[in-house]
């Protein structure tokens, strides 16, 4: 199904028909379910970190229950697997991962190639291709993590996922990841959560939710065409969205504290909803919208902000000035800002006096050169000096 955005398509991902049926999995129940492919006449290796006691049913008949101290990992038979995908000599099988009574958290969750992986072994995270996650709770730092998972297609959060410790990098460099669906609510620091994810084109039943956390890079170079999080609150958010090929975002700023190269270089970016707050806590908004795609700035309450230095540098649509409070160098160098722009925002109030002074950057803009003496002199009165050439 294509699906109009404005004038860009966004594609629905659809399950694999060959796929065996997604298992059931009733509520409450503390359960990770993998679907493996495994190839012709490979064994594969595969290891789990995870804490307490459960047990691991490894889907060719094995099934083997494990305590908190050991070492979970196995050798996946090709043999001992029934299933075939579909008309091909590639085998498929689910691999269940369930805790014991009384066991109430993965303390750390990988799944990951084993370390004795040699020929003719194939690697695990080059064979899981989706996840379903049940009731599921992380206590340790750091530790829930499906990433750098080749074949990863589809990642389902069945019950809601609800961590209180720090997260990262956990869908990172999963390249042909397209598909999450679920509740994802983490409150601690969340940075990479998303990076690199570049064939995921939608989140559309991802509900990602946040309190003002850390989230440094976490959308870094994904696909999503429109990244709409509004229970996300952004806190710390240094390159968060740095060449994402997001067109459209939904982001609360009411939290967002830091956006040093925010969406540096991503270049599709039309347009930032603001669902919440403008970023009037912000101290840091350094290069934040480098070669966005934007005709009009976000409405951003720059009164906190020290640092705006080529904040919208080479936004070479760049028609309308929005930003408000500016008191600070700021950038609009290669844009396409008319003097009848340049002279409402300074007659608008948007540009604030300074008793030290500031640098406004409109370099490389129509006609710049020719900008009445009458227009840099509103600005002077404010102690601002334009860069002109």
């Amino acid at each position: 199904m294509i699906v109009n955005l404005g004038n860009k398509s966004k594609k629905e991902w659809v399950r694999d028909a060959r796929w065996l049926p997604r298992p059931v999995i009733a509520e409450g129940e503390k359960i990770v379910k993998f679907l493996v492919l495994v190839p012709e006449n490979s064994d594969i290796y595969i290891k789990l970190n995870v804490s307490g006691n459960f047990t691991v049913n490894w889907g060719d008949g094995n099934t083997i229950d494990y305590t908190g101290g050991s070492d979970p990992h196995h050798l996946m038979e090709y043999s001992g697997i029934t299933e075939y995908l579909g008309v091909t000599t590639i085998k498929q099988t689910c691999v269940y991962v369930t805790l014991q009574s009384g066991v109430v958290n993965f303390g750390s969750f990988v799944m990951n190639d084993y370390e004795l992986n040699a020929a003719p072994y194939a690697l695990c995270n080059q064979s899981v291709v989706e996840v379903l996650l049940g009731e599921v709770k992380v206590t340790a730092a750091y530790g829930f993590s499906l990433s750098q998972m080749d074949k990863l297609e589809s990642v389902v959060f069945v019950e809601d996922f609800i961590c209180n410790t720090n997260l990262t990098g956990v869908f990172q460099k999963d390249y042909r990841l397209q598909n999450l669906e679920g509740y994802f609510e983490s409150n601690v620091y969340n940075t990479n959560i998303l990076l690199n994810t570049m064939s995921l084109l939608n989140i559309d039943n991802f509900n990602l939710v946040s309190d003002g956390t850390t989230c440094s890079n976490m959308a870094q170079d994904t696909g999503v065409r429109e990244l709409k999080i509004p229970s996300f609150k952004l806190g710390s958010a240094r390159g968060f969205l740095v060449r994402a090929r997001t067109i459209r975002a939904e982001l609360d700023f009411s939290q967002l504290s830091y956006a040093y190269q925010f969406a540096y270089e991503a270049s599709a970016l039309e347009e930032i909803e603001l669902v919440n707050g403008n970023g009037s806590g912000c101290t840091n908004f350094y290069q934040s919208f480098y070669k966005c795609n934007f005709k009009e700035t976000p409405a951003l309450d720059l009164s906190s902000s020290t640092i705006n230095s080529a904040m919208f540098n080479f936004v070479y649509k760049l028609q309308k000035i929005n930003v408000f409070n500016v008191q600070a160098d700021i950038g609009f160098n290669s844009c396409m800002l008319t003097h009848a722009e340049i002279e409402r925002v300074v007659d608008n109030g948007q540009f604030l006096y300074s008793a030290v002074g500031y640098t406004v950057d409109y370099r490389n803009n129509p006609d710049i050169a020719n900008l009445p003496s009458s227009v840099i002199a509103k600005y002077t009165a404010l102690n601002i000096t334009l860069l002109l050439s």
